[in-house]
């Protein structure tokens, strides 16, 4: 293959075409045939859906019509007015048998019946209970495959002009209601604010009415319980007696309780004496361990009384015998200074000397032990001090005596008195027996003196001997005592604190109770016995109507409560959020309406915004870029059939390869593809008018797309003959119904939408398409890369293939003319 040689092939074309003009003629016509193809298409179908009031739809009133508020209405009869007014379509008013019978012939694409209860299916509306009116439909789909849809969309705008007249006048008639009602409501306003405070306070009370509810469930549960709880209520009149006892009881505590509170007072002092009876308990120890001493003493006192008891017996016999002697002096002066010399000698002088040093020593023992006594007596309890008090008692009395005694014995043992005695007796003997009898007095003075002290020691003994047998008693009291503070001391102390609390917290309170029990038993007791027995007996005879009330109460708590709880639980939230909302004064400025404009809002509430992207603005214009690119491809197809892509004659020579001949021939149809694209375009514009956002483009793409179809097309012709002609009539068939020039692909059945992406149709489409509602830049480049890839790809192919396949092409077609039937 040779540039030379390819262009030699070309120019012989030309020259053959000058030297036929009719070859020219017929060239051009194939040319120009294409676009007609497109153009009649295009114009055909340039707005269909602005046409349609030739599509006649028969319609059949049959409304009887209905009276609505005293008024006649025939709701079908406006229908049928307004459908007259309306050229979407061709609508024929007819009777139902003819519109069936045109209908079922084909003279009328569908019709439109109104049934006889029209009217008052939709005036049930007003009624309360509305009904669907219905608009009866019928077509014949045989008739057209678009006609349908025409008709269908006018029987949709039949029942949607329905709907929008019935949307109209029920707006109009709910708004105007409504604006009554908000006019009402703001004057019924605060009767609303008081029920709502009364819910209010109903949801308040609840809780109240639960407890109520409960304890009564509570009593219905516990009947039996109840039941004989109440009879043990009877029986409490029976009680009164035992009342009475029990009344007297506290009013003896009431009496008793100044004595309680001094006792109390004493306790409160017992406790704070404590630290002196803590003293005492440890001083026990130390007179616990002085008690035999004690004991020494008080034995040796009573060994002493006795010897001085005995000594006041022997000096008394002396003084007796002194008597017995003076009384017989007179008869015998010898016996006077017996008795004088008895007093000279000292004899009586010192036993009574010895009697009133052993009353002294006594005296002064018993003193001790008095005094030691004393010294804890102090300190004792009443109780067991008694036999301490007595010893103390017993060795007072002894002290006493002993200390008489010794001054009986002081007084005899004067030495005046023993001198005066003597005198006396010495004066009795000078003087005679005057002065004997005055000695003899005084002796007789002197004997009652010893006869008290004998009398006093007596005493003073039998005290000790009392203190003695006393003795043991004071020591199981001190070993007592030391017991108590041994062993109970803290416990002692434990309970005084104790008692201390009580009697300043409680004992108060306690009074006052006792006191107000007291007052009350005194003053009101008998008449609440009485009021008890009342009420006993009314308790008794209201029982069952009180049993019957308690079981409704507990139903009602147990079933209606909780429902009636949540009722008004939600019925205050609802009315609280209405409140906080101001739902109310917003509903009744809602309701207080200008009637137009809402009524026209419910009729059409959303509003389509619409925002058009490359618009189109008649259906021919959007059919351009399927129409054209189908005449293009057909256009190629023709020039294939008619014209051929070999040399003929004398002008196929052997020097002409068969790449030679595939550029020179192809350059014939390159050249005639770029002028259908070219007048297609151009007369699509031009004579139709269609629309183009890019109009070079679109004749720059035009001619573009025709030089690659008819590449592709030439290609198949040229290597592979009849059969390639074959291909790309099959091309051509599944272009049409996979290309998505029509519809989009999506609605295609799955195998034209997989053969979708590689048919030369898709992409030449899109370019158009580009070129009419307006380019996409990355859009266009890659439908152009495509494009130009398939063109390639068919170049390839003549190039390689053509060589490779020309002879038997060639023997194919020889046998094919050879059949007088296939040129």
């Amino acid at each position: 293959m040779t540039l030379k040689h390819t262009a030699l092939v070309v120019k012989q074309d030309l020259h053959n075409i000058k030297r036929v003009p009719l070859a020219g003629l017929l060239i051009f016509a194939l040319a120009v045939l294409p676009s007609l193809y497109a153009w009649f298409n295009i114009g055909a179908a340039w707005d269909p859906y602005a046409n349609t009031e030739g599509v006649e739809v028969a319609v059949v009133n049959e409304d009887e019509g209905t009276t609505l508020e005293g008024e006649a209405v025939n709701l079908g009869e406006e229908v049928t007015a307004s459908l007259a007014d309306n050229d979407s379509l061709g609508w024929a008013f007819v009777d139902r048998d003819e519109a069936e019978q045109g209908v079922r012939e084909g003279d009328y694409y569908a019709s439109i019946q109104i049934g006889a209860d029209f009217s008052q299916d939709i005036g049930a509306f007003l009624d309360g209970e509305p009904r669907q009116a219905e608009v009866h439909y019928e077509v014949n789909e045989k008739v057209n495959a678009i006609a349908p849809k025409m008709t269908d969309s006018g029987a949709t705008t039949v029942t949607g002009k329905m709907n929008e007249e019935f949307t109209k006048e029920t707006s109009q008639a709910m708004l105007t209601t409504f604006d009554k009602i908000g006019l009402t409501l703001e004057e019924e306003l605060p009767a609303m604010k008081r029920l709502m405070n009364a819910v209010y306070d109903v949801e308040d009370s609840l809780p109240a009415v639960k407890s109520y509810t409960d304890a009564a469930i509570y009593l219905d549960e516990n009947r039996e319980e109840i039941a004989s709880e109440r009879e043990k209520l009877s029986e409490l009149t029976a009680l009164h007696p035992e009342a009475e006892e029990g009344a007297q009881l506290i009013l003896a505590a009431d009496e008793k309780m100044p004595e309680i509170r001094e006792s109390a007072d004493e306790a409160l002092e017992l406790k704070e004496s404590l630290p002196d009876m803590e003293k005492l308990a440890d001083d026990l120890s130390g007179v616990e361990d002085r008690l035999p001493e004690f004991e020494r003493l008080l034995s040796d006192g009573l060994d002493q009384a006795e010897q001085i008891q005995t000594m006041l017996g022997d000096a008394r016999s002396e003084l007796e015998a002194i008597e017995e002697k003076l009384a017989s002096a007179a008869a015998a002066e010898a016996d006077f200074a017996e008795v004088t010399s008895s007093l000279e000698t000292g004899t009586l002088t010192e036993d009574l000397a010895d009697v009133s040093k052993m009353i002294s020593e006594s005296a002064e023992q018993a003193e001790n032990v008095h005094n030691e006594l004393e010294q804890y007596e102090e300190i004792f309890d009443e109780e067991e001090l008694d036999d301490l008090a007595n010893l103390t008692e017993a060795l007072n009395e002894a002290d006493e005596r002993v200390e008489k005694i010794e001054g009986y014995v002081l007084e005899l043992l004067e030495e005046e008195n023993i001198d005066t005695l003597e005198e006396q007796l010495e004066t009795s003997i000078e003087d005679g027996q005057a002065q004997l009898n005055n000695a003899q007095e005084y002796i007789k003075d002197v004997d009652e003196a010893f006869a008290k002290a004998e009398r006093s020691a007596s005493q003073a003994e039998e005290g000790l001997t009392q203190a003695e047998e006393h003795f043991p008693q004071i020591e199981a009291v001190i070993a007592d005592l030391q017991k108590i503070s041994g062993d109970s001391w803290t416990e002692v102390q434990s309970s005084l604190e104790a008692a201390e609390d009580f009697i300043r917290s409680d004992l108060p309170v306690m009074e006052e109770k006792t006191a107000d029990a007291a007052a009350f038993i005194r003053t009101d007791l008998q008449e609440a016995e009485e009021s008890a027995t009342e009420i006993v007996n009314e308790v008794e005879s209201a029982a069952p109507a009180v049993d019957e009330a308690v079981t409704a109460a507990a139903d009602f708590g147990r079933y209606r409560l909780p429902d009636i709880d949540d009722g008004v639980s939600q019925a205050a939230d609802e009315l609280r959020e209405l409140e906080e909302e101001r739902t109310v004064s917003e509903l009744i400025d809602v309701l207080q309406n200008d009637l137009a404009d809402e009524s026209a809002w419910l009729r059409e509430p959303v509003a389509l915004t619409e925002n058009q992207l490359f618009p189109v603005p008649n259906y021919g214009s959007a059919n351009v870029p399927f129409y054209s690119a189908l005449a293009l491809w057909v256009g190629a197809l023709l020039l294939a059939n008619l014209v051929s892509t070999g040399l003929i004659g004398p002008d196929r020579q052997e020097k002409f390869t068969s790449g030679d001949v595939y550029f020179g021939r192809g350059f014939l149809f390159i050249v005639v593809g770029a002028l259908q694209g070219l007048i297609v375009s151009i007369g699509n514009l031009m004579l139709l008018g269609t629309y183009a956002e890019h109009p070079v483009m679109l004749v720059t793409a035009s001619i573009f797309i025709g030089v690659v179809f008819m590449l592709i097309v030439y290609t198949l012709v040229s290597v592979f003959g009849n059969i390639g002609k074959a291909i790309a009539i099959v091309f051509l068939v599944l272009q049409l119904s996979a290309g998505g020039g029509m519809f989009p692909i999506e609605t295609a059945p799955p195998f034209f939408q997989a053969v979708h992406p590689y048919l030369p149709f898709t992409y030449a489409i899109d370019l158009l398409r580009e070129a009419v509602g307006g380019a996409v830049g990355s859009v266009v480049r890659y439908n152009v890369m495509i494009l130009l890839s398939s063109a390639a790809l068919s170049v390839l192919v003549g190039i390689f293939l053509k060589p490779l396949l020309a002879e038997k092409i060639e023997k194919t077609s020889e046998k094919s003319k050879s059949s007088r039937l296939i040129d």
